[in-house]
């Protein structure tokens, strides 16, 4: 079940990076930009959260015990632990820079 939380969770993570530009990161938040919106991707207690334009938010990843983003020139990697009871699930995915925008590192 936390594997099918993680893939979801990047899956569409990925699909907003693809069409969206300017990155910049902090150790467990993500923001960028996409058609004049700005977007953010951060933990919020044991969930992920996506805001636009910081009005309101939806979770989109769920029993998080850690998040962290790590930009550099070549992209941002993305370090996920998700956990339910005595279960974790450990994953770790780098967006390169050609699926986005400018990344500031």
């Amino acid at each position: 079940m936390l594997q099918q939380e993680a893939a979801a969770f990047i899956h569409y993570l990925e699909d907003e990076i693809s069409c969206s530009s300017h990155y910049v990161t902090t150790s467990n938040q993500l923001f960028f930009s996409h058609g004049g919106d700005r977007y953010s991707y951060k933990l919020a207690g044991q969930t992920i959260v996506r805001k636009i334009n910081n009005d309101g938010y939806i979770t989109v990843c769920y029993d998080v015990e850690k998040l962290n983003f790590t930009a550099n020139d070549e992209g941002v990697l993305l370090q996920l632990t998700l956990k339910k009871g005595n279960q974790s699930w450990v994953v770790e995915t780098f967006f390169p820079q050609h699926l986005m925008g400018e990344v500031e590192v």
